[in-house]
């Protein structure tokens, strides 16, 4: 039978509140994050440009896609760290962090140092005109130097969510973001910059994003005493050094294909033209937008699930799956209907330009029906990673990618944009429905219960 330790008759009840806890300075956060890319699409908008608001998404997206495959760095540390937690390891919470941070700050170097030889090939994949391209190597030139500080600043944010910090790490985000709107707004529109404005306010905010980070950081766990542990030879040896890496090699391995997924979005319609790229480049945002929202009840997943994995909590974890399906639901369903009455209105304020309003108001539909499709796939990302079942999640990317591309050969050519939508929506259902079939065996696996009782 079950190794599951003993919990009080009010388990089921306290989950709830700590998803809540966890998951609303979550979910503000994550808006928050979102708002660097809401900010600069609105800010270039405004020049009712379509050629600016597509160079500007293309760069944006450019930067997203590949710095986000090194946002394993975040979950992975987040989900060791609650395991650590959940065990009250107060020194292997420390060494997590020094490992994390090391392994961000080589990473951020070979970045820059790549610099020259990535920014050429990755704008050029997309198809693009030339007035595009050359305004998305604008952008990416200068945002591309926050690039170590956006690697440290995951690895600092995971551990504090793995603490179960989540309003630390709110007050950072709101101060980044309110530091990047009002420098966005005065170097673009204030001071005529451009583009140029849009990526210089991003490098400036994310630079002191991570001052705050290490401010924050330094009475929990000490700079110095990081320092001196990432320079320990016993630190980077191990099974725990193992697990590190095969967590984020698997983490990365899946993110990459996630942000190929998305990539090929705004390839595909960059192939359609100027105008659906411009349009694409909004509904976008609805979505992402929204993804943030949601991950907050991932974040919760992630940090509560991690620590009853350490804690060996089987009931607990139970009635955390249960929380946090039900709350990212209702999240869904209020994202929902927000965007189908207040839709039209954002577009109106971030495409100023009358040809790309009227397609992105004629496609609207698929950024409310994307995040409902994918709203499960969001909590089952946070119990995988918080219980270490990455190599499954993996598999269930590959799975959904396969899907998306296959829907996208068949589809873009008979529906054209519609088609497009159409493919990325049976991607989030793919992804979802793979870890649901995966989830009974390894919910009984982590907790050692026989194969007979219901997870």
């Amino acid at each position: 039978m079950s190794s599951q330790s003993s919990a009080p008759a009010s388990t089921p009840q306290a989950p709830r509140r700590a998803i809540l806890a966890i998951a609303l300075p979550a979910m503000a956060t994550n808006a928050a994050t979102g708002l660097i890319g809401l900010v600069d699409t609105w800010v270039i908008g405004q020049a009712a440009s379509a050629t600016l608001l597509a160079a500007t998404g293309m760069g944006s997206s450019a930067f997203t896609t590949l710095l986000t495959l090194f946002n394993v760095l975040r979950m992975g540390t987040t989900g060791l760290a609650a395991r650590a937690h959940g065990a009250n390891d107060a020194t292997e919470r420390s060494t997590i962090l020094a490992r994390g941070l090391a392994v961000a700050g080589a990473l951020g170097l070979a970045l820059l140092l790549a610099m020259p030889l990535v920014l050429g090939p990755v704008l050029s994949s997309f198809g693009a005109d030339a007035a595009v391209r050359d305004g998305a190597h604008e952008y990416l030139a200068i945002r591309w130097w926050a690039a170590p500080a956006v690697l440290l600043n995951m690895a600092l944010t995971g551990w504090l969510l793995g603490l179960q910090r989540p309003r630390t790490v709110l007050a950072i985000e709101v101060g980044y973001n309110l530091l990047n709107a009002a420098l966005s707004a005065w170097l673009t529109l204030g001071l005529g910059w451009g583009i140029k404005g849009v990526a210089t306010a991003s490098l400036i905010a994310e630079i002191a994003k991570l001052l705050a980070a290490l401010a924050c950081v330094h009475p929990l766990a000490g700079i110095g005493r990081l320092a001196r542990i990432a320079r320990r030879r016993d630190t980077w040896r191990g099974p725990a050094v193992a697990a590190l890496f095969a967590v984020n090699r698997d983490l990365l391995i899946r993110t990459a294909l996630l942000m190929g997924c998305i990539y090929m979005l705004t390839r595909t319609g960059a192939r359609l033209g100027e105008v659906p790229l411009a349009a694409n480049t909004v509904i976008l945002q609805f979505f992402l937008l929204a993804a943030l929202v949601l991950d907050g009840f991932e974040a919760a997943a992630q940090t509560l699930g991690g620590a009853a994995v350490g804690g060996r909590d089987a009931r607990r974890f139970s009635a955390l799956v249960r929380g946090c399906f039900q709350g990212a639901a209702i999240a869904s369903l209020g994202i929902a209907a927000a965007y189908t009455f207040g839709g039209p209105a954002i577009i109106r304020a971030f495409a100023k330009d009358a040809a790309t309003a009227a397609y992105a108001n004629k496609h609207l539909a698929w950024g409310v029906a994307a995040q409902l499709c994918g709203f499960a796939s969001f909590v089952f990302d946070g119990l995988y990673i918080g219980a270490g079942w990455t190599r499954a999640m993996l598999l269930t990317m590959a799975g959904g990618a396969l899907v998306y591309f296959a829907a996208m050969a068949v589809l873009v050519p008979l529906l054209g944009n519609n088609g497009l939508w159409l493919a990325f929506c049976l991607l989030m259902v793919a992804r979802w429905m793979g870890q649901w079939a995966f989830y009974p065996r390894l919910y009984r696996r982590t907790f050692q219960i026989d194969d007979g009782v219901r997870p």
